[in-house]
């Protein structure tokens, strides 16, 4: 089981090197397994094809977002302290895949189906959805609030901050990226905090 295991992180991590030096359609898996040392036959006991790597990638960034999520809101009821909490958690897992979050971010065209794609969002969004939700119960957000939408756009926002942040805009302190995408956030929503001290 440990070989196994072995095998297809070292592909994952072979792939996600190529796919950053090179893009999606320059990349071969006839390099990435030959970065990772292992046989074809190995790479697609794991992956049915290049465009399964993104799924995968994607998924991985996810699921560390969602147990950030989870970990850092514990506990908090008011709308704007899990809004502070979560967006300042959600940056630095971004970072970490800053190096092909442009993929990620264009993943519709890579993922096997735009539904396949809307599922990784899902569980974001999910929760994103029943938070609102609670919010608008709690009377913290206007009840005219569609929150399906609302979450929707606040997590594909997150997604493109993070990409402005680490890639398209380095320029500009981070600090600065956190706090103005939050300030969006609420004052979108109604809880217009505005400023935060990191």
């Amino acid at each position: 089981m440990g070989r196994k295991t072995n095998s297809r992180e070292q592909i994952l991590a072979a792939a996600r090197t190529v796919l950053a030096e090179k893009g999606y359609e320059a990349t071969s898996i006839s390099e990435i397994v030959a970065r990772a040392g292992v046989t074809q036959a190995a790479f697609y006991l794991y992956f049915p094809s290049k465009s399964s790597l993104i799924t995968t990638l994607t998924e991985e960034m996810f699921g560390k977002v969602q147990a950030s999520l989870t970990q850092v809101t514990q506990g908090l009821t008011e709308l704007d302290a899990i809004l502070e909490a979560s967006v300042i958690a959600i940056f630095p897992i971004i970072e970490q895949y800053s190096d092909i979050m442009p993929l990620i971010h264009s993943g519709a065209a890579l993922i096997e189906t735009v539904d396949r794609r809307e599922n990784l969002f899902a569980p974001f969004k999910n929760w994103m959805y029943n938070l609102l939700n609670q919010a608008i119960a709690n009377g913290q957000v206007s009840p005219g609030l569609n929150s399906m939408l609302a979450a929707n756009y606040v997590v594909h926002l997150l997604e493109r901050a993070g990409e402005d942040a680490f890639i398209y805009q380095k320029d500009i302190p981070l600090e600065i990226h956190i706090s103005s995408v939050l300030c969006f956030i609420q004052q979108a929503l109604g809880t217009p905090k505005g400023r935060i001290n990191i």
